[in-house]
């Protein structure tokens, strides 16, 4: 049971790096309309988008959870970087309050 699962976490991670690259490759004037879930690889455009980082998209939370232990240090470094550009946009608004 534990090998199984195991072996499919791997071929997940291993489609969902796949897909990651796919979407550099293509033509940047190329929207998709349709979105993948970021474990399972499930396409649709009724996703669940993580509230943390805001970029991985999942079908509902038993595949949040299976990609939890992958995705929370680069969620926690995505939230954190939108945390200090949005701390750095509003000191950059108040120093224009000022200036006027």
């Amino acid at each position: 049971s534990r090998k199984i699962r195991g072996r499919k976490l791997t071929e997940n991670r291993e489609r969902k790096d796949q897909f990651s690259q796919a979407l550099k490759d293509r033509p940047t004037n190329e929207t998709p309309s349709m979105r993948n879930c970021w474990t399972c690889q499930h396409s649709s455009s009724f996703l669940m988008k993580c509230s943390g980082c805001k970029k991985a998209r999942y079908c509902g939370e038993t595949c949040y959870g299976e990609d939890w232990e992958r995705h929370k240090d680069w969620c926690r470094e995505r939230e954190e970087k939108r945390k200090s550009r949005k701390n750095i946009e509003i000191w950059n608004a108040n120093l224009d309050d000022e200036v006027d």
